[in-house]
């Protein structure tokens, strides 16, 4: 059985990080309809799983650290959140050196488009739950292990 509900876990960190990211260091509201594209609530009232799954990534990633906030809305959001420090030296920190030894582009345009925000944006870009773990390994390095890498790039 595939494991979806992790690669939706992986997804929603990737949005909420580069959503933070993008308005770094401003405080904002940041809401679960924002990330994910699921039904809210149903005709009860109860917000579906997959809303919720969404909500709680963004507590995990307060949790270990990743994003601060003040408040709750609900279960619809966080109000007033922002990136740590610890997760923005890492969004901004250079993880793909080939693209530092550009010399075609001016120094600043090539780190950032070496910088681990970039490579991520890139993995939702591409959509696939493969790239999206091999951008992730950069700030968690055992959801791909070295030697997993070596093993697909050895195929290709």
């Amino acid at each position: 059985m595939a494991d979806i509900h992790i690669d939706d876990f992986f997804q929603d960190c990737a949005h909420i990080l580069l959503k933070l990211y993008g308005h770094f260091p401003r405080k904002d509201a940041l809401y679960v309809d924002d990330i994910a594209d699921c039904a809210p609530v149903d005709e009860y009232g109860i917000p579906s799983e997959r809303h919720m799954a969404c909500y709680q990534a963004m507590l995990w990633l307060a949790e270990e650290n990743y994003l601060r906030y003040e408040d709750r809305i609900g279960f619809s959001g966080l109000d007033q959140v922002t990136l740590t420090e610890k997760a923005f030296l890492k969004l901004v920190t250079p993880v793909n050196t080939e693209l530092l030894e550009d010399n075609t582009s001016p120094p600043i345009v090539s780190l950032q488009h070496a910088s681990f925000a970039a490579q991520l944006r890139q993995a939702l870009n591409a959509a696939t739950p493969y790239r999206m773990r091999e951008a992730l390994s950069h700030l968690w390095p055992d959801v791909l292990p070295s030697h997993a890498l070596n093993i697909v790039t050895d195929k290709d």
